[in-house]
Order: structure tokens, then sequence, then C-alpha cells
């Protein structure tokens, strides 16, 4: 039984013996516990081998050489619960699934009953206010939380399906309020009831923290804002109330964005950003996109097919940018997989790789870039997947008088046709084919973001001191 500092010419070492079909074990020396096992069937894993235990992390390839830190932090934790006599198996399955040891803690305690889920907590917290408030209380504050079975804001709140109650973030929170908002229309928006929800995941939480058994540190939904308070803060004071968080970005802010995405680590997560700030898509839109709705067009070079949340059908010819997204996608995407950006991981054991990937990896990307050390992290905003969008609409929006195709004038609706228009046609022929003056306006429109989008980033750059994937863009 071999003990040595497991790294990549380890790694190389096993692949020979996996082709003598040899059975050993390599110790880890780093991380007492940590084992590669080979078997005489050709395979191999990832364990845990103590005195006391031997436990199958996962197989060989689900984890490389980047993954060894993790693993190493997971095996010193199972260690730990060992020594409490407590079972560690939540805690692996976990880590498989999350990829994030401190993350795999969270769903570990709840699954050995040291902490709830946030089904659990909030059930908890509803029947308190049944039995302590008023009926019109409880019954209102359990429809706000997504206590309803099937309705609207139960869907708002799926980001937290199944999330242990000590990892939710304000993130999440954000995200729950601007899912209320966006299910609104320019007529009938859903402020209020986002406003609602949001008073009511304040009161929640608040009573969770005196909880003992529930064990919150903190209150992720402390800085929660309610959207109304903003504006009436606003109109009362005759000037904007947090101008930076409700602005769009900048063009320089666009261009430090795309210098933070030239040297992101997932390759396929900083490829679907960049499309999606190149095509104004939401962020759900770009992780769902197929490859084959992706077509040659003579006039156009290629053109994007899609469907949106709303089952808006419309067709994107893309920029030479996007374009170039598209085909490093497609170089990065699977054979057996239909969609442009495959799933990354199992979302449970066993469960497969046939989907696409995760909205939140997505998400993941400008949030590491805002992160401590990262490229955005001194910016006022806290920028998301939607500000992308954000930005698109209200540049082009206010810049659209500008441009002219042919002897017509654009106009500010016309961003419709890129970001919500659903065109009315349902075969791919007439869509992508017929001669329209869809697809002009909407190259002409995209074409001039693209440009916009790279001066932000040659500004960027040349102020940053920095060079790289777009010097020649």
């Amino acid at each position: 039984m071999a003990t040595e500092r497991i790294d990549g010419n380890t790694l190389k070492r096993v692949n020979g013996i996996l082709k003598r079909m040899t059975a050993t074990t390599i110790r880890d020396s780093e991380a007492p516990g940590l084992a590669i096992r080979t078997y005489a069937s050709g395979t191999a894993s990832w364990s845990i081998v103590l005195r006391d235990l031997k436990m199958k992390i996962a197989d060989l390839a689900v984890y490389g050489v980047d993954d060894l830190p993790a693993l190493r932090a997971l095996v010193s934790k199972v260690r730990e619960m060992r020594k409490d006599g407590k079972d560690a198996a939540p805690l692996v399955a976990a880590f498989n699934r999350e990829r994030s040891v401190e993350k795999a803690e969270h769903h570990a305690a709840v699954a050995i009953g040291d902490a709830m889920a946030w089904e659990t907590a909030r059930d908890k917290y509803v029947l308190w206010l049944k039995d302590h408030r008023s009926e019109d209380t409880y019954r209102t504050y359990r429809s706000a939380l997504g206590g309803n079975p099937g309705s609207p804001i139960e869907k708002d709140f799926r980001g937290l399906a199944g999330k242990p109650i000590a990892s939710i973030t304000l993130n999440d929170l954000v995200q729950i309020r601007n899912n209320i908002v966006s299910r609104g229309t320019k007529a009938q928006p859903n402020l209020r009831q986002a406003d609602f929800t949001v008073s009511v995941i304040k009161s929640f939480f608040k009573w969770v923290l005196n909880q003992p058994d529930v064990k919150l540190a903190s209150n992720p939904a402390r800085d929660l804002s309610k959207v109304m308070e903003r504006s009436k803060a606003s109109s009362k004071s005759g000037k904007a109330v947090d101008a930076d968080a409700e602005r769009s970005l900048l063009q320089e802010e666009i261009g430090l964005i795309i210098m933070g995405l030239e040297t992101y680590p997932n390759v396929a997560a900083r490829t679907g950003i960049l499309l999606q700030l190149m095509t104004g898509q939401r962020r759900m839109t770009i992780a769902i996109a197929r490859k084959d709705a992706f077509y040659d067009h003579p006039d156009f070079g290629k053109v994007w097919r899609l469907e949106d949340k709303v089952h808006a059908w419309r067709v994107l010819p893309l920029s030479p940018t996007a374009i170039a997204c598209y085909e490093a996608a497609m170089m990065n995407a699977r054979s057996d997989n239909p969609f442009l950006f495959p799933q990354q991981r199992e979302r449970k054991v066993g469960g497969g790789m046939d989907g696409h990937m995760n909205e939140r990896t997505l998400s993941e990307v400008l949030e590491e870039l805002r992160a401590p050390g990262g490229i955005l992290h001194a910016l006022p905003m806290r920028v998301s997947t939607h500000d992308l969008r954000k930005a698109f609409i209200s540049q082009m929006g206010q810049t659209m008088h500008q441009y002219r195709i042919g002897q017509r004038v654009l106009e500010t609706k016309d961003i419709d046709m890129i970001t919500h228009r659903n065109e009315g046609r349902d075969t791919t022929a007439t869509m992508i084919y017929d001669k329209n003056p869809y697809l002009p306006i909407k190259a002409k429109i995209l074409s001039e973001w693209e440009q916009w989008c790279l001066e932000g980033y040659d500004i960027a750059r040349k102020k940053y001191g920095f060079t790289g994937m777009l010097k020649s863009a």
C-alpha cells in the first residue's frame, strides 16, 4: 500500500495500473485517509480509507488534479465527523452534488438532522403563524412564502427547493424578488406582490434567528430591499436612491466583464456569459440553447432560432463575436447531449448527464468576478446576469434613433424583437429564410451593440494595461 503526495503524476501512473488490471491502494500523504483505489476489473475510484472506514467517494474520472484541495478538505471533515460518532455518508453524497465542502456540510447537516432545509423551516414558521397570528396573516404569509403547491409564487421560490436554511444567501432572496417582478407586465407589474413577499421573508428570517433548533448564525435578508421602497424614496427626494445599484452598466464596466471572462477557468460558462452579453438574452435562454437551433444563413452567417421562458419564438442573427461564442461552445459540447452548453455534473449521483448547464453556473461566473480579488470587486453595484440584459436594453434604447436600415429610422420598440417579441410564425424555414425586415433590423441592432461592448473592452484594457483574447477585435 503506497503512500505519496497525490498529484498529476500519480494520476498518469494510475492509468498504467488500470491497463494491467491490478488491485492496489495509493494513499495521499498530505491528507491521511484520502486514497486512490484500483481494482482487478480495470476500474479505479477516489476513496476514503481509514482504520475504521472504507468508503468510495466517486469514480476516478469524476475528479481531477484541480479537485485535490477540495477532496483533501472533504476527507479532513469526514475524520472530524467520525471522531464525533457521526455518519459521513450524507456529507460525501452532498459533496458529489455540490463540489464544495462548505455547501456539502449544510446539506449533510440537514440529512442527519443537525439542521433544517428551507421547506422544513418555512413550514415550521407557517405553523407558528397559525397558532399565534390571525387567519388572514397565516393565509397570506403562507402564500407569500410559496407554501401553496402549484401557485406561481411557489415557482418563484424554486431556487430554494431542498436548500439548507444556513446556505441561503442574499442573492438567492434577490432572485426570488426578481422572479416575482419579472412575471408581471408593464400594464400590471408585480411590484406590490414582490414587496409583500420581501416583507414576509424578512419576518421569517427574524423569527428563524430566534429558534435554536433551526441553527442560523446570520440573517441573509437583512439587506434585502423592496422595489417600491426605492421608487417612493426617489420621487420624494427628487433624486435617485442608491443610484449605483439601480443604474445600468457603463461601457468601461462591460469591458471589465469581458476582461474577467478571459481568465475564468470554466470555459463553457464564460462562453455562455459572453453569448448572453452579445445577444441580450436571459440567463436561462442561454442555458437551454440547443445545438440544432443554430442555422447557417446566406446573408447573416449564423442565426439562432430560440424560445424563451415565456414561450416567445424569434430568430436572432448572430454578430461575429456571438458566432465565435457558438463555435467555441460547439468545441466543448458533447456529441451525446443536445444542448450547446451541456450539463457539467450530475445533479445527484446516478442522475445522468443528459441535461443542460445549470443556470446557476452562469450566475457564479459574475459572482466570482465580483468576489474579493475579482476584477469587478471594486464596482459599487452587484453585477448579475440580469445586468447584462439590462445594459443592452438601456444602451440601445437611448441610441436607436441614430441607426437606419435603408430609409427606415430604427425605434426603441425595435429592441423588443430581440428581447421579447414573438414573431408569430411557427415553422423554422419561414422564420429563418423568408424576406422580411426583422432579420436586417436585428442584425443592425446587435452589430451596433457588439461594437459598443468591444469599444468598452478597449477602454478598459488600455486603462488597466491588460491584453487578452479580444486584442485583435
